[in-house]
């Protein structure tokens, strides 16, 4: 059996830097890879607490990095976090544009709690999107819940991180 490896990314990562070095890695080998990239957060140090994940900042960032990573698709395209001034329809309504153009394969959503999950089903029922096909999900081995919060309506595939932000990955 052929095994995938997953790379996870992010456009503010180093200001983009990290998107360019990791599409120069993956050179001729993209097919190999799971590559998800998120995207909202601030790319200007002038700025650095301004986020969004409206169509127009969307847009932009999912062509930025489509150049960086030297790719023509993202895997998994989520919010690096929720736009606080931005509804589900409005980051929803592109995402789904860019999976009927092929441009992103998944929706992924980041790490949400069980409500905002469902609230987001309800969208895409209510307005015709794609469905959110892929969770990220902050979990760490030394830093677990006492009492997980489910979402028994959610079905799909669900991908964790090796570690949380708030965590040290050793090795």
């Amino acid at each position: 059996m052929r095994q995938a490896r997953e790379e996870d990314t992010a456009d503010v990562y180093a200001f983009g830097e990290t998107q360019e070095i990791l599409g120069k890695a993956l050179k001729g080998r993209r097919d190999d890879v799971v590559l998800a990239a998120k995207f909202g957060e601030a790319m200007d140090h002038a700025q650095p607490l301004r986020r969004s994940a409206s169509r127009r900042w969307l847009m932009r960032a999912v062509e930025d990095s489509l150049r960086r990573l030297d790719t023509d698709h993202l895997d998994p395209y989520p919010p690096h976090r929720p736009g606080p001034d931005t509804d589900q329809d409005e980051t929803l309504g592109p995402l789904t544009d860019l999976v009927h153009q092929r441009t992103v394969r998944a929706i992924g959503s980041p790490a949400l709690p069980a409500r905002a999950v469902v609230e987001a089903r309800r969208v895409t029922e209510r307005c015709g999107h794609e469905h959110v096909a892929v969770e990220q999900l902050a979990h760490s081995a030394f830093a677990r819940p006492r009492r997980p919060r489910r979402c028994p309506r959610a079905a799909g595939t669900v991908w964790t991180r090796r570690y949380s932000a708030r965590s040290t990955a050793a090795g």
